[in-house]
């Protein structure tokens, strides 16, 4: 596998899961009224299904789970719950 392939394919990961994190933020948010709640659990629901598609991976032929790829997964929900809170803060005060 060369250099670029594997940085598009970890940068894939990252953006998959920052989309699932947003989207589970969203449809959450419908339900849940404390906003700091729903930014926590969107995150341990994300990775958690991060962790439970590596695992799944170690039963399929030609797939192989790696833990490091769940780390990719939660840089990408991290990275975009950071942008959602400065965004956040950034209306707050006006800007």
């Amino acid at each position: 596998m060369g250099v670029w392939d594997y940085i598009l394919r970890k940068m894939a990961h990252m953006t998959e899961y920052a989309i699932l994190w947003l989207l589970l933020w969203r449809a959450l948010g419908e339900h849940i009224n404390r906003d700091r709640a729903v930014l926590a659990l969107a995150a341990v629901l994300a990775l958690a299904y991060a962790a439970s598609d590596e695992f799944h991976q170690t039963f399929v032929s030609g797939r192989t789970g790696r833990a490091t790829d769940v780390g990719y997964d939660l840089a990408g929900i991290l990275m975009v719950l950071a942008f959602v809170l400065y965004r956040k803060k950034k209306v707050a005060a006006g800007q």
